[in-house]
């Protein structure tokens, strides 16, 4: 009876230890994915998932379910396949418990997909031992790049579950896994997802993927799916005998690799064509794959173009396709921020604001658009960081004048200088309606700022009340002060006028905690003020036709009622407000 009660109770441990452990695999497969469906559909029956995933597991009996491929077009085409939620949380849960035993055995070369690593720090190193070899530029540096053709679906599986069986016992023995961790490998290893996938996405873009490129016209036993977690590590593991031969048999030490892509740096051209050779002859032999020149062995001085860079001895330059797509990225990310130009004697109707009077130039900052701009600039700038391209930096900001508008770039941080940092989806509840205002202000960037309450739109303190021309009753006399939504174009004019730019917010459907939900939706400035800030950041005037000149000049007899002197637009007041404004 005791030992029975003794197996119970280290069964359950068991249990609950594999439990703990899937639990924190899905929160690293959950970080910065919760918001996707797959993901809120598996955490809305997550212990039932985690119980019943946990069961296999231990048993044995776990097999990947068929998953997802789509064609990625960026640098190229090619297929990426994504595996159901449940099988990720898998490929973490063995990477828990392989990576580390993995990671111990790679040699210091490997670059890709381990901690501590990667493609800056595997730029850096190579461009060190290019000034260390080279003794500073003063001794030529011969460079030999080359990389496997087609390497992910070239890998023989049979190959590389030989190469994993000794990182798997060492693993076994020092993490003790309450699942059957050689079992899961092999689960992974002898899954199809290339005859086995659901495919997503546009249909022509298959098409387009060559026949070698595909994972499904690969012969049985060949090939690892591109967009897994385990086929990372595996990948990364597949070539450890390349960096052992190299390093040790050959004896080149100057030697770095990220994934399937490596260089060799000796001072002897003959001794790198010897390496050529035999690498070429031990990849063929040994790992089944085909390698290729990226380009002809040639002085390290003329650059070598490694992990996005195109590395020298003393500076280091991004790739021109990599600045190409970041250009790319950051003009459609502005391009919605584009300013509204409505020339004096003309008028704009505004969704939520009707008729708003120029000279004057409108934003309008739909939801996140301003978020976007920041982090397509911010993916580009983290990229600049490590590399010498100040030049570089100022012509693009040259180029993109509402960077210098809405961006705030000071010692490579990258702020929002106007517009809600927060996402609209993703807006935190407010505990109360100060709370929302103060947060409000902050984002308005010191300009008039305008609350949509219901049908006013209200002035938040004194000083944006008098520089519309409101009278200010206070808060607490509880008749608000505000203006009706009739007379808000009037109200902006007024300001506009007067040289005080103006942001509105507006509700947003739904509530945010205990207040409505709101958001930023409009800025107006001076048409001079916004011709300043564009010649400062362009070097040259600002273009109307670039930026959208509204298109709505009103009628004659409209303009004779309700603006008799339509030349003094931009130096006299608005028209009266309209009767029930406050």
């Amino acid at each position: 009876m005791e030992n029975e009660r003794s197996n119970v109770q280290v069964v359950s441990a068991q249990e609950l230890d594999l439990l703990q452990r899937l639990d924190e695999a899905e929160q690293r497969c959950a970080r910065r994915k919760r918001s996707r469906p797959d993901a809120i559909a598996y955490r809305c029956k997550r212990l039932d998932r985690m119980v019943e995933l946990a069961q296999r597991l231990a048993d044995g009996s776990w097999r990947p379910a068929p998953g997802l491929v789509f064609v990625t077009t960026r640098p190229k085409h090619r297929e990426v396949h994504a595996a159901r939620y449940s099988d990720r949380v898998v490929h973490h849960l063995i990477a828990q418990v392989l990576a580390p035993e993995l990671d111990r055995r790679l040699s210091p070369a490997a670059f890709a997909c381990r901690p501590g690593k990667g493609t800056h720090a595997a730029v850096r190193a190579l461009r060190e031992a290019m000034w260390r070899m080279s003794r500073h530029g003063s001794v030529r540096v011969y460079a030999l790049q080359m990389d496997v053709v087609n390497f992910f679906h070239s890998i023989d599986r049979e190959i590389l579950w030989r190469h994993l069986q000794a990182p798997i016992r060492a693993a076994v023995r020092a993490n003790q896994p309450p699942f059957d961790l050689a079992a899961s490998v092999w689960a992974v290893l002898n899954d199809e997802p290339g005859r086995r996938a659901t495919r997503v996405g546009d249909p022509d873009g298959f098409a387009r993927v060559p026949p070698h490129k595909r994972l499904g016209q690969q012969p049985h036993g060949v090939g690892l799916p591109i967009g897994n977690l385990t086929s990372q590590w595996f990948a990364n593991a597949y070539l450890d005998p390349l960096d052992t031969f190299v390093q040790r048999t050959l004896g080149l030490g100057a030697y770095f690799r990220y994934m399937d892509d490596f260089v060799i740096l000796c001072a002897d051209l003959a001794r790198l064509e010897e390496a050529r050779q035999a690498i070429v002859a031990f990849l063929h032999d040994r790992l089944r794959l085909a390698v290729k020149l990226v380009r002809p062995i040639g002085p390290a001085s003329a650059g070598v173009d490694f992990c996005g860079f195109i590395v020298r001895a003393a500076y280091v330059l991004p790739r021109r396709r990599t600045v190409a797509a970041w250009r790319q990225r950051c003009i459609a990310a502005a391009g919605p921020l584009a300013p509204i130009i409505v020339p004096a004697g003309k008028t704009v109707v505004l969704p939520q604001l009707g008729r708003v009077y120029g000279p004057i130039a409108a934003y309008r900052i739909d939801g996140t658009t301003a978020a976007n701009l920041r982090g397509a600039w911010t993916s580009g700038r983290g990229l600049t960081a490590h590399a010498a391209c100040r030049r570089l930096v100022r012509r693009a900001r040259q180029s993109l004048p509402a960077l210098a508008r809405f961006l705030r770039d000071a010692g490579g941080k990258v702020a929002l200088r106007l517009g809600d940092p927060r996402a609209e989806s993703l807006a935190r509840p407010w505990p109360n309606w100060p709370a929302q205002r103060q947060h409000l202000r902050a984002a308005s960037a010191g300009a008039v700022l305008m609350v949509q309450l219901g049908r006013l739109f209200e002035l938040v303190d004194r000083r944006d009340a008098r520089r519309v021309g409101v009278p200010w009753r206070g808060r607490g006399s509880g008749r608000g002060c505000g203006v009706v939504h009739a007379g808000v174009g009037a109200r902006i004019g007024l300001a506009i006028a007067r040289g005080w730019p103006v942001t509105v917010a507006v509700e947003h459907g739904g509530a945010a905690g205990a207040v409505r939900n709101r958001v930023i939706r409009w800025h107006f400035e001076p048409l001079d003020r916004t011709a300043g800030w564009w010649r400062q950041a362009t070097g040259c005037e600002l273009d109307t036709a670039r930026c959208g000149i509204a298109r709505w000049p009103a009628t004659a007899k409209w303009m004779s009622r309700r603006w008799p002197n339509r030349r003094a637009v931009a130096t006299s007041e608005p028209p009266a407000p309209e009767k029930g404004e406050r």
